[in-house]
């Protein structure tokens, strides 16, 4: 076996004689101890994944897939008809969410010929067809996967292994945590030392967001999995140099790329490094990346047949990103907001571009007054990325904290993180010419963000090759104390911290009225609506006041007379739940309990008048 180009740097910190620095001996005692050190990490993996499961399945929100208007729905749906035996996805359709219908109905109003024209070509066949299906397979392409395929066929695999119970889905996911938290440990160990690795671990453990998304139906767990894995394979290839780990890290690389396309930008960086390293032996670097490559299109070759025999480009392997780039990057878009499109710019961009990337980019940019306009929205996405807020789609994270202490316990965020990675990448200077795997994956994310969306489902794939940067910062620290240099970085931290804990010009709630409006919607209504049209108001009762108990936040439901709310959103949430107040009271007049009306009219009056009292803060 070959020894790397590239030794990991040493600690500058001396060891002179019988006298060693803080960090030298904590250091030596975690490489002693480093078996004790994984089971640690593996049984606190285990407990923490075992608490929140059963906290999670007590609650609705196990069962955010059946809400038709998320993606956790659209993957699921798909999934089954994989399981049910559809192998090439031929029969499952693009999701028709209310957005779409927004943005077709906008584009029908400008064109009402394409409208006839669509009309006339569906003919009777109006149960399985309608104008904007049809409009938004022309943009996505009938047969184009709407999002990247791997994750609807690991969903599929386990359905068709273990029934359609998403339970099964969930504790593969929470498996793939235990062992990212094990690949952190294993790969900060090997550029920045022991100690950095055990710090690495405990913020790992601790990170509340990354523990969610584990029991989320979106790809977000198993991306950030592949992510870190990648980079332990890239590590371990570049070590042994043998084609064969090359072959292995293409193929992680390509499982990565039907995760999320963005990852070739991953492979395509390796590729040049590896060829620059190599230059005075430049057959060397061809052929290590041609065997990487070679793993990548073993991996994604079986989508690009499926491509094939439905007649779809080969390599297209998702169909939202010129919907994704448009609504990201219109003059209009502010990043904290989430996915808030634009109506009008994404019906006339589409239209203009027929749904293709490449042809949205030049039009949406230039709906931008300036380019210093885009360039401050770039920065805003940036700033974005490693703010302390969880920018909310699909599924709320702070809602479902609501009903699950261990978010609480595992209190680590990106407060806590963004402020000691960014510091630590630059104290990670020295290591540069051997941690540079994660340098690359880094700016790989970045460059997703920027270019696209920043959405808390997205930048947790951030997480893992942020936490040992951060956890560096934290053992650098304990070096024997170097002066200025120490403040210096201590400063900078503190400055950081007031940066990310911001959102700008934006007034932004952790929570908002839509959030409980997509609970009901995705949960009650359909439900609610079959018992009214049998008039049973006492099982309309019992679902609203189901709802309100679970749901309405204690800050409503013990708000005094005197309340003021704090800003517009909590304002909003208020008058929602003095809404709810007052179809409970109706039905429960319907279901003659007279006196149960009473109260929450009474109820619903009070809430009504918090909700429009003027807020301690409003808008600029």
């Amino acid at each position: 076996m070959k020894k790397p180009k590239h030794k990991v740097p040493v600690s500058k910190t001396a060891v002179t004689g019988n006298q060693t620095g803080t960090r030298e001996k904590l250091d030596q005692w975690c490489k002693k101890n480093q078996l004790w050190v994984i089971v640690f990490i593996i049984i606190s993996s285990v407990i923490l994944r075992i608490v929140y499961f059963q906290q999670t399945a007590k609650t609705l929100f196990i069962d955010e897939h059946t809400n038709l208007e998320t993606d956790m729905s659209f993957f699921h749906l798909g999934a089954s008809k994989i399981a049910a035996g559809d192998l090439l996805s031929k029969t499952i359709e693009h999701p028709q969410h209310k957005w779409m219908e927004w943005v077709s109905g906008r584009y029908f109003l400008a064109h009402p010929d394409k409208l006839e024209q669509f009309k006339t070509a569906i003919g009777t066949d109006t149960l399985k067809n309608n104008p904007t299906k049809m409009l938004w397979n022309q943009w996505y392409g009938k047969h184009t996967f709407q999002q990247e395929p791997l994750y609807p066929y690991f969903v599929a695999l386990n359905y068709s292994l273990f029934g359609k119970n998403v339970r099964w889905v969930f504790f593969f996911q929470l498996l793939f945590g235990i062992l990212t938290n094990l690949l952190i440990f294993f790969v900060t160990y090997r550029y920045f030392g022991a100690l950095t690795a055990v710090v690495a671990s405990l913020l790992a453990l601790f990170f509340g967001p990354m523990l969610f998304f584990e029991m989320v139906l979106l790809r977000s767990s198993i991306a950030v999995f592949l992510g870190i894995l990648l980079i332990y394979l890239t590590g371990t290839a570049l070590r042994k140099n043998s084609f064969s780990w090359w072959i292995l890290t293409g193929i992680a690389a390509g499982l990565a790329i039907l995760v999320h396309s963005f990852f070739i930008l991953y492979v395509l960086g390796i590729a040049i490094i590896l060829l620059i390293q190599n230059r005075k032996k430049l057959s060397t670097g061809i052929l290590f990346s041609a065997s990487m490559v070679a793993g990548v299109f073993l991996t994604i070759s079986p989508a690009v047949i499926r491509n094939i025999s439905v007649d779809t480009p080969p390599l297209s392997l998702s169909s939202t990103a010129a919907v994704s780039f448009v609504t990201m990057n219109n003059i209009n878009f502010k990043s904290f907001t989430g996915w808030n499109m634009d109506v009008q710019h994404l019906a006339d961009i589409m239209d203009q571009a027929d749904g293709k990337l490449l042809n949205v980019i030049i039009p949406t940019i230039r709906t931008h007054k300036s380019f210093s306009s885009y360039l401050l929205q770039v920065w805003d996405k940036l700033h974005a990325t490693f703010s302390s807020h969880e920018i909310s789609n699909n599924v709320n994270y702070y809602l479902v904290r609501e009903s699950t202490p261990i978010l609480f316990l595992t209190f680590i965020t990106f407060l806590i993180l963004s402020p000691l990675a960014i510091t630590g990448i630059f104290l990670s200077w020295n290591y540069r010419l051997h941690a540079w795997p994660l340098y690359l994956l880094i700016l790989t994310y970045l460059f997703a963000m920027l270019a696209f969306m920043v959405l808390a489902r997205y930048r947790i794939i951030l997480v893992p090759v942020l936490i040992p940067f951060a956890a560096l910062t934290i053992t650098e620290l304990l070096k024997t104390w170097k002066g200025w240099k120490n403040y210096l970085v201590v400063f900078a931290i503190i400055i950081l911290g007031f940066w990310v804990s911001t959102t700008g010009s934006a007034n932004v709630s952790q929570i908002n009225s839509y959030d409980y409006v997509g609970i009901w919607s995705g949960h009650y209504v359909n439900k609610v609506k079959e018992q009214l049209d049998h008039k049973q108001w006492d099982k309309v009762a019992r679902e609203l006041s189901d709802f309100i108990t679970r749901y309405e936040p204690g800050k409503v439901s013990g708000a005094s007379t005197s309340y003021r709310c704090a800003d517009q959103n909590e304002a909003g949430i208020f008058e929602y739940f003095s809404g709810m107040h007052a179809n409970l009271a109706q039905v429960l007049v319907n279901a003659k309990d007279s006196e149960g009306a009473g109260r929450e009219r009474e109820i619903s009056a009070k809430l009504k008048d918090i909700a429009a009292r003027k807020p301690l803060h409003t808008d600029p």
